[in-house]
């Protein structure tokens, strides 16, 4: 869904008025086609009492809300969808503005082949790619929901096609087109040679991603490769230079416990790498140092009731993009990071206890904006009879600027009648200083 850059009123996209075409299309098939319509509506109003010293309690301020959906199956491999909505504050008291808007939520068409399956959507999630360590695109930046889900675009998926699986994905994400600069005079400002003229084009980005695997040895190793990449606009105005961030990595595991015989006892012992290279088109090209990423893990290590997971990652400076990878990805950017894992479930009891620790260490303490980091935690879960479950967490982080312990513990319960869930945190008040000897100045 586009705004406008000028009044912010959404209007559709071409994908939006492509699906609304398709489910008119699908409207007219023949009465064999399996088609449902839902929906729902609902009224909210405000009580209120005394308002002008009047007393007696009043209803007002009506607000409207409907949406429905629409579902529909011409053929055994084709289905369509399509969800719309309307609100209406009409009837509310004061304000100069009052509407009543109809909008485009989200649709989707899909077709599924004996090995394929494709979609072609709009206002959905389906960025994901199933990449094993490095998650070098995350969904959560490809779909674009910080006013609601606007990207869109064509998701292709496929298995078994000659031994390989894979997905691909093409997203168009726009956020609004303006006729110009004349009602947003304070761009200028930011932008030197535009004139109230230049068409605004502001996040016009397109992401693309695609993901390839193959499996080896009767499912016993695994290689595959992962591909990111977007292009955007660096200034606002139509006609300007563009760039683009782009990342590819590859990875392989193998189930050590199927391979090495004396290593069976131990489960599956699996054994995953991933190897990513950052090839933005705004690095410096005379400088390829920090650009490259790294991490291998080891799981699926079991001695009785103990299972283990141990991982190591190396993380250049400039290895994630955030327009790309998440947040928390990001951080990592100039570490390495430690990471252990032990789970323990006792012995004919519903009960499953865990520890994990980790530590995040710079390269360089000296230009490190956060230091170093490092976390260890216990937990306990517990299955009680009648379907009550509880919950027992703590754990203790500690960062430049301190230590934080932190207990945390819940319990929730459900019946044919009623759901109940009660949970609680506790942190501390003050924390804990302390101060890293390392750390030097410059």
């Amino acid at each position: 869904m586009r705004r406008n850059g000028n009044t912010g009123v959404p209007r559709p996209t071409a994908l939006v008025a492509v699906a609304c075409v398709a489910a008119v299309m699908v409207l007219a098939m023949p009465a064999s086609a399996v088609t449902s319509l839902e929906g729902y509506s609902d009224l909210m109003l405000e009580l209120t009492s005394g308002k002008g010293g009047d007393p007696t309690w009043q209803l007002g301020n009506p607000r409207l809300y409907a949406e429905f959906r629409l579902k529909s199956s011409p053929w055994t491999d084709i289905d369509t969808f399509l969800k719309v909505s309307a609100e209406s504050d009409r009837w509310a008291e004061g304000g100069d503005y009052k509407d009543t808007k109809l909008f485009f939520r989200e649709a989707h068409m899909r077709f599924r082949g004996r090995r394929v399956e494709a979609h072609l959507f709009t206002g959905q999630d389906r960025f994901w790619l199933n990449e094993p360590l490095l998650a070098i695109v995350d969904q959560g930046v490809v779909k674009h929901d910080d006013w609601g889900v606007r990207a869109q675009g064509v998701r292709l998926d496929f298995w078994d096609v000659f031994g390989f699986h894979g997905a691909a994905f093409y997203s168009e994400r726009s956020d609004y087109a303006s006729k110009g600069f004349i009602d947003m005079l304070d761009e200028l400002e930011y932008y030197p040679g535009a004139t109230e003229a230049d068409t605004v084009s502001s996040s016009t980005d397109d992401y693309r991603g695609f993901r390839l695997n193959r499996h080896f040895l009767g499912d016993r190793a695994l290689f595959g490769t992962t591909y990111a990449r977007k292009d955007f606009n660096e200034t606002a105005f139509h006609g300007s230079s563009g760039s683009y961030d782009e990342v590819v990595a590859l990875d392989s595991e193998l189930a050590l416990g199927e391979v090495v015989p004396f290593l069976s006892r131990f489960g599956r012992v699996t054994w995953a790498t991933e190897y990513g290279y950052n090839n933005s088109g705004g690095l410096d090209d005379s400088d390829d140092s920090g650009v490259a990423g790294f991490k291998t893990e080891i799981r699926d290590i079991r001695a009785g009731p103990i299972r283990l997971l141990a991982s190591y990652g190396d993380y250049g400076e400039r290895f994630y993009t955030d327009r790309l990878a998440s947040w928390d990805r990001c951080n990592l950017n100039g570490y390495t990071k430690y990471y252990a894992e032990a789970h323990y479930r006792v012995s004919r009891k519903a009960i499953n206890l865990k520890y994990w620790t980790f530590k995040e260490e710079p390269k360089d303490y000296s230009t490190s904006e956060y230091g170093m980091r490092q976390e260890w935690g216990t937990e306990a879960y517990v299955e009680f009879v009648n379907g009550f479950t509880g919950k027992a967490e703590y754990k203790v982080h500690e960062n430049r600027d301190g230590i934080w312990p932190n207990l945390f513990f819940e319990k929730t319960g459900s019946s044919s009648c009623a759901r109940s869930s009660v949970s609680g945190t506790s942190i501390p008040s003050t924390r804990l200083r302390r101060t890293d000897s390392r750390r030097t100045s410059t």
